[in-house]
This record gives structure tokens, C-alpha cells and sequence, in this order.
């Protein structure tokens, strides 16, 4: 594969693989991130690959299924795909169980305390019930991040 393509640096060469190859590292249950913005920049061969590998599944009567988590849109290579074949976990919920999907299986373990006050407190008392934000002190976790380095309070 490496002699099809123009590379800069030859000693990535051994870590270059097919997208089948690189699907094949994902097992059921992962959290895959891919960004890009809309159709320019994400990985689009890779969710290819991994939609054959859970349509198989799928044939089988065994369920393959990613939680997605993205930095920005994607076009329909990868959401759509994924979701064609109910590949995507965490897509369809609602935001609030999905929030709660995260916290549970996707946080760190010493971060899912605050996490889970914050959600319970959000859901109790903000006023878009919907999607439940405590933004003031949403943002401070991140103030908090670049002045102390770590999110959690002292």
C-alpha cells in the first residue's frame, strides 16, 4: 500500500494500513473519534470498512455497535453509514441519556462524580429541559482547566 503514496516521511511507512485493516483494530462497545469539517477532512474509507464489518455482524444476528464522538458535522460517509446499520451507539438518545451514557462507560472514573452531580443538578434546576446546561459553571471546568491544569475542583 505504502508504494501508492507520496510520503514525507518514510519511517511512517510500516504504520500505513488499509482502511479494512484499521477497522479490524475497532471491536464492538469502542468509542471512536472522528473529526474533520463536513465532508472535507474526516476519515471516510475507515467508516466504510467498519459499516462491511457490522453489516457481517448484523447477517450474523450479532450486534456491532461504536459510540461516535466527532468534533464537528460529518457528512453522511460516516454518520449515515453508521447509522443505516445501527452501528452508532450513543446517536439516538436523547441528550440527557446520552449525557448519562458518557458519564456511565465513556468519563474517567475520577471525573464521573462531579460529572453525575453536575447532570442531576442541571436537570433539576436549568431551565432547557431538554438539553440541561449549568453554562456558568460549565465553562468554569474548562477556566479551572487552564488556570490550574486539571478540571477538578481542589
Amino acid at each position: 500500500m505504502t508504494d501508492q503514496l507520496d510520503l514525507r516521511c518514510k519511517a511512517f511507512a510500516d504504520k500505513i494500513m488499509s482502511a479494512e485493516e484499521a477497522a479490524a483494530f475497532i471491536p464492538a462497545g469502542s468509542n471512536v473519534g472522528m473529526s474533520g469539517f463536513t465532508g472535507a477532512g474526516y476519515p471516510k474509507a475507515v467508516p466504510a470498512a467498519l459499516v462491511a464489518r457490522m453489516s457481517e455482524a448484523r447477517a450474523q444476528g450479532e450486534r456491532f455497535a461504536v459510540s461516535v464522538w466527532t468534533g464537528a458535522s460529518t457528512a453522511p460517509e460516516l454518520d449515515g453509514a453508521l447509522a443505516e446499520v445501527e452501528g452508532v451507539d450513543l446517536r439516538g438518545l436523547p441528550p440527557r441519556r446520552r449525557a448519562q451514557q458518557i458519564i456511565n462507560h465513556c468519563a474517567h472514573p475520577d471525573y464521573r462524580p462531579a460529572l453525575q452531580d453536575y447532570l442531576d443538578r442541571a436537570t433539576a434546576t436549568s431551565p432547557g429541559k431538554h438539553t440541561p446546561h449549568l453554562l456558568g459553571e460549565a465553562l468554569s471546568w474548562h477556566a479551572r482547566y487552564q488556570k490550574d491544569g486539571t478540571m477538578q475542583q481542589g
